[in-house]
């Protein structure tokens, strides 16, 4: 993804990559301009489970069995990357035990796309079957483990920012703090994956880096 000051639009070579390298400013931004609003570290949670009783250990799929063998990927970054040698009758996901000799955030869908079998575990999906939740790049969250986390209310994006391209939802956080990150990423071990870790679940972690990832949501009516 390339940026420049000033621009008015943003340009990519691979679309089909989850965008990292984006800090929280640009990340309201975005969500305020695109009519959504920040995931809480609860809806992530639910997205996963679902109704579900949790479980022990449990990733996005619903149980805590998952591929440890290095994934073989092909046609890196581009629409039609897939994973050739997928786990059967397991969890798959795109965490530091699969990675293999690559590095990095795969195609989105690229697991549901390469499983065997189109069930939770091969392919990784939710309960709802929202892909990567588990692994590919950490969930940006807004947490429950901070006053400033505690204090937001599901308001979404109205279109418009500030002029000097900033969000103006005053009921969001303003900084690093009130934000932390679920799900792990593609550098992360097992510890850092599953659906309850908290581990940076209230960070303040500024600025960016190649791990961390976003969505945006929006409240049905």
């Amino acid at each position: 993804m390339a940026w420049e000051e000033g621009s008015t639009a943003a340009t990519t070579t691979s679309p089909d990559l989850p965008l990292n390298y984006v800090n929280n400013y640009i990340l309201y931004a975005y969500l305020d301009w695109s009519g959504l609003r920040p995931m809480t570290e609860l809806e992530y949670e639910k997205s996963c489970r679902g109704p579900i009783t949790p479980k022990a250990d449990e990733f996005a799929w619903g149980n805590s069995n998952i591929a440890d063998n290095d994934y073989n990927i092909v046609n890196i970054s581009q629409p039609n990357e897939l994973v050739t040698n997928p786990a059967v009758n397991t969890g798959n996901a795109h965490y530091s035990s699969t990675n293999g000799t690559t590095s990095g955030p795969k195609r989105v869908g690229a697991l549901a796309a390469s499983a065997l079998n189109k069930t939770r575990e091969e392919t990784g999906g939710s309960y709802y079957g929202i892909m990567e939740l588990t692994g590919n790049l950490y969930e940006r969250c807004i947490t429950v483990g901070n006053p400033e986390g505690r204090a937001f209310t599901s308001v979404h994006g109205d279109g418009e920012i500030l002029v000097n391209g900033l969000a103006n939802v005053t009921s969001w956080p303003t900084d690093n703090t009130g934000i932390g990150y679920k799900g792990g990423s593609f550098f992360n071990g097992i510890a850092f994956i599953r659906v309850s870790d908290r581990y940076d679940a209230a960070s303040s972690l500024a600025g960016s880096n190649n791990r961390l990832g976003f969505r945006g949501v929006r409240t049905e009516d």
